[in-house]
């Protein structure tokens, strides 16, 4: 839980502001399940430690929600009333939902927030590629030396389609949100 893997983008105070917030009792039942617990009030979540790892317990549900199975964890995005986190397991970064299921698969060498584009950066061997938020469509797999700017089409009053302007070694073009790539041959 004490990580800086993923910089939280879900609102202005980063995941261990807690102590600030007050309501910070942890209950004695779920303080006997672990080594470690931090209680993120905010969001209703306990962060728990067991034997090294790192899982998350929901306050609401009173039960454990992603079993400590992580070298690090933290919540890193709000979609569609999911919560998001960002994990870390064998040395690779990746992310899931609440109920454990692969958001992003864990094999990533770096993940990162970018508020312009509304989306994470995911880098493997040396390429970068994108999970854009609040979209039902897959992630783009790193193939790209970099990813440089973000444009909005609007498509209806409330959705817009995003392109992204990409740089390979052959040269510059776009890939849209969904992963189909236009460049000029």
């Amino acid at each position: 839980p004490q990580s800086d893997d993923f910089e939280q983008v879900i609102g202005t105070n980063r995941i261990g502001d807690e102590a600030i917030r007050g309501d910070n009792e942890v209950p004695q039942h779920i303080k006997n399940q672990y080594d470690e617990v931090r209680h993120e009030p905010a969001y209703g979540l306990y962060f728990v430690k067991k034997n090294g790892l790192s899982g998350v317990y929901d306050k609401k549900l009173d039960k454990e929600i992603i079993a400590p199975q992580y070298e690090t964890i933290s919540l890193v995005s709000f979609e569609n009333n999911v919560k998001i986190f960002g994990v870390r397991k064998n040395g690779k970064l990746g992310m899931v939902r609440s109920d454990n299921s692969i958001v992003i698969p864990i094999e990533f060498d770096n993940v990162k927030p970018d508020r312009t584009l509304n989306a994470f950066i995911l880098q493997k061997d040396g390429k970068k590629g994108l999970y854009v938020r609040n979209t039902h469509y897959p992630y783009i797999a790193p193939k790209y030396n970099d990813i440089i700017s973000k444009t909005e089409i609007e498509v209806t009053h409330r959705w817009s389609f995003n392109l992204f302007s990409v740089k390979t070694d052959g040269g510059e073009g776009f890939v849209g949100e969904n992963g189909v790539e236009f460049f000029k041959d």
